[in-house]
C-alpha cells in the first residue's frame, strides 16, 4: 500500500515538474483499471483542473462527492467548473446543496447571487446580494456583481459607485474599471469611458475584454491605426477569437477601408453568417461609400439588431402581411410604417414622392411630429400618425405591410437615383409670420445655428459646444438658435459675453416641426452638428453646414471625405481634421463670400 501512495505522489511530482501529459497517462491507466478509487480521483480531479480538462475533473469530483456528501470543498469546486462550462443550472444544483448543509455559506450565497444575475433572474440575485453583503461587506466581488445589477437597470450613477467599491478593495481589478467604463459609455462621458478602459488594458494587456473596449473608444476618437494595431497583435495570440475579428473588421469600416473591410467581413461571416448586427455595420458601410448593391443585399438586417428593438417592436404582429417591396403590385393597398429615428424617418422620406406615384392605394404612418409637414409636403393626405392603424386590429385591409426603408431598394438602386431637389415644404403662414418677425434684421445674413444632440447614444461624440460658435458672432450677422433641449447655460453664457443670440420662445424646438420649417425657410444659412434639424434643414433645401466632429461617429448618410451629401445636395459636411477652431475658420470664409454676394 505504500508503494502505491508512493507511486501516486511520484505522478503528482512529475506533473508539478513539468512532465504533465507522462503523468496525466499514467493516472488514466490507473483510473481504468479502478475507477472509483477515492486517492486516484482525488488526484486526477486536481490534475484535470490545472489542464482545464472541465469534464474529467466533473466526473471525479462527483465520484468524490458521492463518497462523501457534506465535503463543502468538493461541492464547491463542481458549482465552480460548471459555472466555467456556462452551465448554470448544474451550478445551482450544488451551491444549493452547500446552502443545505450551511445557509450562512459566504460564497455559496455570493455565487448564487451571481449566477441569478447570468440568468437575468434580477430580483432573486438582488435578495442574495442583500444576504451576502450582511455576511461580509469586504469582498470587491459582490460589488462588482451589485454594479452589474444596477447596471442592467440602466442605473448607471449607482453602478458607478458599487464598482469604485470594488477597485477600492482591488485595485488591479480588471473588470472593475472595464465596467466602470461601460458605465460612462453609457452616460456618453468618453473621457472618464477611456479613462477606465485604459487602466484595465494597462493591468492585462492580455485581457480580451480589456483590448476590445480600448480599441472600440480608440476607433471612436478617430485613432484607427493604433486600434487596428492592438488587434492584430491580439488575434496573433487569440486567433479563434471572433470578438476580436469582429472589432478589427469594425475599424477598417469606420476607417473606410475598402480592401480589408471586404477582406475582414468575407472571414467574418464565413464564421457568423447569422450575425444580424455585424451584416448591418457592413451595410452601413457600403452605403456610406455608395456601394449600394452590396449595402441593399443585407439591410433587412436591421430588423433585427437590438438597437433597432423599439423601432420594429411590433414586426411580429404584422410579419405575415410583411413582402419584398419588389414583389408590390400598383393595385395593392398597402400600410407603410416608420422607423428608426426622426434623422432617419425623413432621409427615408425622400422617396415619398416616388411610392405615391408608382402605387395608387397607400396609407403612411409617421411620427405625429411630421404628419402635417409631410401632408403639406407630398400634396396628399395619406400620412397618420404612427399607430394611427399599426396599432388597430383592423389590419385586415391591407394587403401588405411594409417599412419605410425598404423602398429604398425599389428607388435608390445607384447614385444617379438620388433626387437634387428638396421635397419637404414649410407651412405658408409660418412662414410669412417668421419672415415678419426677422424683418428688421433685412440687411444681415440669417444664420441659424445647433450644437448638440441628445437623443443618440453618440449624441457627445457628435456635439460641440456653444462656446465653439462664438467666432461667427461678427457686424451684419444675426444668429438664431435652433437647438433644442434646455439651453438655458447657453443663453446665459451668450449674455455673459454680449453675444446676441435670437431665441424665439415661442417656439418648441423638440416637437414642433411645423415652425422649425418655417423659420429654417427664413434663412441664408444654417450651420449645426448632425442631429435631427440638419436633416429638416436638407430635406427643405435650406443651404445648410453640418460639421461632424469626429469622421467614426457620422452615419453613412454624410461624406467627410467628399465634404456632401448624395442625400442631400444642399448640405456641405465639415469634418473636425485639425480642431473645431480651424473649422470655424472655414466656416467664416463660407459666411464672408455669401455675404459678399449681397
Amino acid at each position: 500500500m505504500s508503494d502505491y501512495y508512493s507511486y501516486l505522489n511520484e505522478i503528482a511530482k512529475n506533473f508539478n515538474a513539468g512532465k504533465k501529459n507522462s503523468s496525466l497517462i499514467k493516472l488514466k491507466k490507473l483510473l481504468n483499471n479502478d475507477p472509483y478509487n477515492l486517492e486516484i480521483n482525488n488526484l486526477y480531479h486536481q490534475i484535470c483542473i490545472k489542464l482545464n480538462l472541465i469534464e474529467d475533473a466533473i466526473k471525479s469530483l462527483k465520484i468524490l462527492s458521492k463518497t462523501d456528501l457534506d465535503n463543502i470543498t468538493y461541492l464547491k469546486k463542481l458549482y465552480i467548473l460548471y459555472i466555467k462550462n456556462n452551465n448554470y443550472e448544474e451550478a445551482l444544483i450544488y451551491i444549493n446543496k452547500i446552502l443545505f448543509i450551511n445557509n450562512q455559506n459566504y460564497d455559496a450565497l455570493r455565487d448564487k447571487c451571481y449566477i441569478l444575475y447570468l440568468q437575468n433572474n434580477i430580483n432573486e440575485s438582488k435578495k442574495y446580494a442583500k444576504i451576502s453583503l450582511d455576511i461580509k461587506n469586504d469582498d470587491y466581488f459582490i460589488y462588482n456583481i451589485i454594479g452589474l445589477i444596477n447596471f442592467t437597470e440602466k442605473k448607471y450613477i449607482s453602478a458607478i459607485r458599487y464598482f469604485k467599491k470594488a477597485i477600492n478593495l482591488k485595485n488591479n481589478y480588471v473588470d472593475g474599471f472595464n465596467n466602470l467604463g461601460n458605465c460612462y459609455y453609457e452616460l456618453e462621458d468618453f473621457k472618464n469611458c477611456f479613462d477606465n478602459y485604459k487602466k484595465a488594458y494597462f493591468i492585462d494587456r492580455n485581457d480580451v475584454n480589456s483590448i476590445i473596449n480600448i480599441t472600440n473608444i480608440l476607433s471612436l476618437k478617430n485613432r484607427y491605426r493604433l486600434s487596428i494595431k492592438l488587434l492584430k497583435e491580439a488575434l496573433v495570440k487569440y486567433p479563434k477569437n471572433t470578438k476580436l475579428l469582429y472589432n478589427l473588421s469594425l475599424c477598417y469600416f469606420r476607417s473606410k477601408d475598402e480592401i480589408n473591410s471586404t477582406k475582414l467581413y468575407n472571414k467574418f461571416i464565413k464564421i457568423q453568417p447569422n450575425n444580424d448586427d455585424f451584416n448591418y455595420a457592413y451595410c452601413a458601410y457600403n452605403l456610406s461609400i455608395g456601394n449600394f448593391t452590396k449595402a441593399w443585399k443585407e439591410f433587412d438586417s436591421r430588423f433585427k439588431i437590438k438597437k433597432n428593438y423599439k423601432s420594429f417592436k411590433n414586426i411580429n404582429k404584422i410579419k405575415k402581411k410583411l413582402v419584398d417591396v419588389k414583389l408590390l403590385k400598383r393595385s395593392n393597398k398597402i400600410l407603410i410604417l416608420r422607423e428608426q429615428g426622426i434623422g432617419e424617418e425623413i432621409l427615408f422620406s425622400s422617396v415619398y414622392s416616388d411610392i405615391i406615384n408608382e402605387f395608387d392605394n397607400i396609407n403612411i404612418e409617421a411620427d405625429k411630429r411630421l404628419v402635417d409637414i409631410f401632408n403639406n409636403s407630398f400634396n396628399k393626405k395619406v400620412f397618420f400618425r404612427e399607430g394611427y392603424f399599426s396599432k388597430s386590429n383592423n389590419l385586415n385591409k391591407f394587403d401588405y405591410i411594409i417599412y419605410a426603408g425598404s423602398f429604398l431598394k425599389l428607388f435608390r438602386k445607384n447614385k444617379e437615383s438620388f433626387s437634387k431637389k428638396s421635397y419637404l415644404k414649410s407651412d405658408k403662414k409660418k412662414y410669412l409670420y417668421f419672415k415678419d418677425k426677422l424683418s428688421s434684421l433685412e440687411n444681415n445674413i440669417k444664420i441659424g445655428i445647433s450644437w448638440k444632440s441628445v437623443l443618440n447614444l453618440y449624441g457627445n461624440l457628435k456635439s460641440l459646444q456653444f462656446s465653439d460658435f462664438q467666432s461667427i458672432f461678427k457686424e451684419q450677422r444675426s444668429i438664431i438658435n435652433l437647438q433644442y433641449g434646455n439651453i438655458d447655460s447657453e443663453l446665459k453664457e451668450a449674455n455673459n459675453k454680449n453675444l446676441k443670440l435670437i431665441n424665439f420662445e415661442e417656439i418648441d424646438f423638440f416637437n414642433d416641426f411645423d415652425s422649425i420649417a418655417a423659420l429654417l425657410k427664413n434663412l441664408d444659412l444654417f450651420i449645426t452638428i448632425s442631429n435631427s434639424t440638419a436633416h429638416i434643414a436638407g430635406a427643405l433645401g435650406i443651404p445648410t453646414i453640418v460639421i461632424c466632429p469626429s469622421k467614426s461617429t457620422t452615419y453613412f448618410y454624410w461624406n467627410p471625405d467628399k465634404e456632401n451629401s448624395i442625400w442631400y445636395n444642399n448640405i456641405k459636411v465639415l469634418p473636425v481634421k485639425d480642431s473645431v477652431n480651424k473649422t470655424f475658420n472655414r466656416i467664416n470664409e463660407i459666411i464672408s463670400s455669401i455675404q459678399n454676394k449681397y
